[in-house]
């Protein structure tokens, strides 16, 4: 067994596994490591379309029996679509009516959290992300995120945003279109206000910031930096959304028991 880098990774028995010797690194897209790979010879590479396109690597594979699957689950922007690759992994392990079931399951535990939402109540507003260097992306209204901020009861500041998946803005341009909002969420790599301060003081000009009202999904992030909301989160939207919910709510006394978020202080 094999994954492309340890510090991607955030569950317990695979870091384990890996420290004993049991797991192998092969290196990322675009940085194969190809002797390593031809030397495992697994019966299959988990990859995506990119590598699984690429002639000469599937054929060096081929060569020691090794099948090349393509596994594009990130490029799914509804969250339950994402989550139902679970199973290609479960036809690949021979778990394939496990893996069904427990998407059936984890759906009908989502349309019922979506369902709880009191559609005719307050929607606080809702900004996302934080600045990259000069430039702040956010996600369009058909994204993974604007999904989950829409389905857990959430509006979305940038909903008029429907032509790309990803929108590269300037300060100013968020700050005219957010500086009034109700949420702050998925601020990068961010543990703390003040170390937002540090990056950027013009962060607390924003309401949401100024109101302690900054979450971010890196409650279950360990030490090498695997973060668990892009590992269980992705098969669990459930319990993500779940979260969303709470946060939403706008009732304090339940952010100490977030599964993935942390309110930041």
């Amino acid at each position: 067994m094999a994954v492309d880098k340890i510090v991607y990774y955030n569950d317990s028995l695979l870091l384990q596994y890996f420290k004993d010797g049991k797991i192998a690194e092969v290196g990322e897209e675009g940085q194969l490591k190809m002797e390593s790979l031809l030397q495992l010879k697994p019966a299959f590479l988990i990859a995506s379309s990119h590598t699984a396109n690429d002639a000469s690597i599937v054929k060096r594979l081929n060569s020691v029996g090794t099948k090349v699957i393509p596994c594009d689950n990130f490029k799914e922007q509804h969250p339950l679509a994402r989550a139902e690759w679970i199973k290609l992994f479960g036809f690949v392990t021979g778990k394939l009516p496990q893996a069904i079931q427990f998407f059936h399951q984890l759906d009908a535990n989502y349309q019922a959290l979506k369902r709880s939402v009191n559609i005719n109540g307050p929607k606080p507003v809702v900004m996302t992300d934080a600045m990259y260097m000069s430039v702040w992306n956010v996600p369009g209204a058909g994204t993974y995120t604007a999904q989950l901020i829409e389905d857990a009861g959430g509006q979305y500041i940038f909903k008029d945003k429907t032509v790309r998946y990803s929108y590269p803005l300037n300060f100013e341009s968020v700050f005219n279109a957010a500086q009034n909002a109700t949420v702050w969420i998925h601020v990068n790599q961010y543990k703390s206000k003040q170390e937002m301060l540090n990056a950027e003081p013009r962060y607390a000009l924003f309401k949401p910031f100024a109101n302690h009202m900054v979450f971010n999904y890196n409650k279950r992030e360990n030490v090498l930096g695997g973060n668990d909301f892009w590992e269980t989160g992705v098969v669990r939207p459930d319990w993500v959304l779940h979260d969303l919910i709470r946060i939403f709510s706008m009732d304090k006394n339940t952010y100490s028991d977030l599964y993935f978020y942390n309110r930041l202080d």
